[in-house]
């Protein structure tokens, strides 16, 4: 008996705060109820809400926010293409982690999921803060047949994977802020980092690594004026399982999408969501900072600008906007 078979059980036996009895886990696992007990406890030490009803049997609590292999895969749909999920604990950021494995070697939609980070990161390596606990941070290995320039179709699938998963399983309505940021009530909720590798024979991406950072619970005092959760948004913490489960199975759906040339129906709810279009925003080059009326966003994905100097053309690599 493995705990994960325990906790599926837990789960599916004991949902709605029914009581299973110590007897029927033991039956139904083929283990005596010492070593149910003993698994319980285990679960418990994990961080697991497992309540002990005197004489009767055991009750698992809904508080349950415990990311776990397990709970992630009961929330994906059958044909998930996908087969490792690791879950761990705090490491230094999901995406890193991945990219020191052989990825070359490794199956598309690899999993990383952390409980926490120490060096979560963005775009242009600025910090996401990523205490343990208190958001979803996950890393997908994908490998597309595009070309180099149009993996911002991949960040443009991830965005809306995360807006789709707010409003069904959270019931929270987001926007995103050109390219990979959402946004909820004017602050940031989810950063993504998309980072790749080029065949140079083929120009086409050897693997694709998508970074996926959600605030679910606390913020860090230090960005509270910047940033929010989905704790903060709704008054209640979600299930962080079951966000990932979504999240992967909307971003399998939109990659098929992708696949199968639906650029522009991808495009159009991209545009819908958008947080930008006919907003003043503020553009920073690296060489320059002008200020333009964001006007639209093209065939392309990227976004169109405009200031007396007339209509600019902006990608993701190149810029980085500051609503006002």
């Amino acid at each position: 008996m493995s705990r994960d078979e325990l906790l599926s059980m837990l789960e599916s036996r004991g949902g709605g705060g029914k009581i299973v009895t110590g007897e029927e886990l033991a039956r139904a696992l083929g283990v005596s109820r010492v070593a149910v007990w003993k698994a319980i406890n285990a679960l418990r030490e994990d961080g697991y809400a497992i309540e002990s009803v005197k004489a009767r049997g055991y009750r698992f609590l809904s508080r349950n926010d415990v990311l776990s292999e397990a709970s992630i895969r009961r929330g994906l749909k059958p044909r998930f293409p996908g087969g490792r999920i690791e879950v761990l604990k705090t490491i230094d950021s999901t995406n890193a982690f991945m990219k020191r494995m052989d990825l070359s070697a490794a199956e598309e939609w690899l999993v990383v999921v952390a409980d926490g980070q120490t060096a979560g990161r963005g775009r242009k390596n600025r910090p996401f803060y990523s205490r343990p606990g208190e958001g979803l941070y996950m890393s997908l290995l994908l490998k597309p047949d595009l070309p180099p320039d149009e993996t911002r179709f991949l960040t443009i699938c991830a965005g809306l994977a995360v807006c789709g998963t707010l409003e069904r399983v959270c019931r929270l309505e987001s926007r995103i802020k050109w390219v990979n940021d959402v946004y909820c009530n004017g602050k940031k909720l989810c950063g993504i980092l998309t980072e790749g590798a080029v065949s140079v024979e083929q120009q086409r991406m050897s693997h694709v690594v998508v970074g996926i950072g959600l605030n679910t619970g606390a913020v860090d005092e230090e960005v509270g004026d910047i940033a929010t959760s989905v704790q903060q948004a709704t008054g209640r913490r979600p299930d962080r399982s079951l966000l990932a489960a979504e999240i992967l199975n909307r971003m399998e759906s939109l990659c098929l999408e992708l696949a199968g040339g639906h650029k522009k129906k991808l495009l159009d709810e991209y545009r819908d969501r958008q947080l930008v279009i006919g907003r003043t925003v503020q553009v920073m080059t690296g060489t320059e900072t002008f200020r333009a009326l964001a006007t639209g966003i093209d065939d392309e994905g990227a976004l169109i600008v405009e200031n007396e100097t007339g209509r600019i053309r902006l990608s993701a690599e190149e810029v980085s906007l500051k609503l006002n």
